[in-house]
């Protein structure tokens, strides 16, 4: 399962692969930031927590 489907599916949480930049970015994903802050710290919450249990993610910045 791709990081951004098992995001969407488990953690009700959705962001766009990067390869749409083309394929240098094909390791990325691109996120929106818009809401409440409380809604965006949980969100980037949960990007942060999955890249934890999949393991062998760099999560920078």
């Amino acid at each position: 399962m791709t990081f951004c489907k098992q995001l969407l599916e488990e953690w009700h949480t959705a962001v766009t692969p990067g390869r749409s930049f083309g394929a240098f970015c094909s390791s990325f994903i691109r996120i929106a930031i818009c809401g409440h802050e409380q809604d965006v710290m949980e969100g980037v919450r949960r990007v942060v927590a999955l890249a934890h249990d999949v393991g062998g993610m760099h999560v920078a910045a």
